[in-house]
């Protein structure tokens, strides 16, 4: 079980790089574009932050899942995945409202980040499964 908490951290810090990454591209983009300002600089911080989140709150819960499963629970594995995304979904869309609401933030520059987490998650995977093997 500790064993799968310490999976859990080093994920979400891999995950924390790539969206640093990806959000440092976008603010690239933005500079290039000529359009880079605080807005875009917070709302990307607030969407990266929020991807990490989210990243780190479904790891955390499918290795709780993982845990059921092992105890012969798979239903209740299933169960706390299922309601762990609805949990997380409705968080971060509210969280999205606030920040739209509160127009402080580049709404876009927001989301982008969020954006980037199935290609994130995908290019972790594929490294980590190559570095498995040796």
């Amino acid at each position: 079980m500790l064993e799968s908490r310490k999976i859990v951290l080093r994920q979400s810090a891999l995950f924390s790089v790539g969206g640093l990454l990806g959000v440092a591209v976008m603010f690239g983009v933005y500079a290039l574009l000529q359009k880079l300002n605080a807005p875009v600089v917070l709302g990307g911080a607030l969407g990266c932050i929020i991807a990490v989140l989210n990243f780190f709150f479904m790891a955390l819960y499918a290795s709780i899942a993982a845990d059921k499963a092992i105890n012969q629970d798979v239903a209740g594995g299933q169960r706390v995945m299922r309601i762990s995304q609805l949990v997380r979904y409705v968080l971060m869309f509210g969280a999205l409202v606030v920040i739209g609401v509160s127009k402080k933030c580049d709404l876009i520059a927001t989301v982008i980040p969020l954006l980037l987490f199935r290609p994130i998650v995908s290019v972790i995977a594929f490294f980590g499964k190559s570095g498995e093997s040796g």
